[in-house]
């Protein structure tokens, strides 16, 4: 089973649909579909009910789901760790509070870190 199958897979359970998965993707419908057909036809196993509203786990989908979504957080945190960004945090940050508080006491904090 090729990684990257794997990982079409997992994008497609968590979403329980092909066409947002494949948006997400980058992939056209078409060859999302082709590849989980493939991975099915690779594993002898449904992974899918295929239902109107969208996609359902079968009980090996759901089997082959849990260790999908193990792997693909080792992956991840593979990625981080090589990266060296384990420790750091990227990202918006949006802070909610009243005017007098940012004024007076955040405004100090977001000085001294910039």
């Amino acid at each position: 089973m090729e990684l990257d199958r794997l990982r079409l897979f997992y994008y497609t359970a968590k979403e329980k649909n092909v066409t947002r998965a494949a948006k997400y993707l980058g992939l056209t419908q078409s060859a999302l579909s082709r590849n989980i057909q493939n991975l099915e036809k690779q594993l002898s196993a449904v992974l899918f009910i295929r239902h109107p509203r969208g996609l359902i786990l079968t009980k090996q989908g759901e089997i082959l789901f849990e260790h999908a979504k193990n792997i693909m957080t080792e992956v991840e945190l593979a990625k981080n760790e090589i990266s060296g960004l384990t420790d750091k945090v990227i990202g918006e940050l949006t802070i909610t509070t009243s005017y007098g508080y940012a004024s007076t006491v955040l405004s100090r904090h977001i000085a001294k870190n910039l």
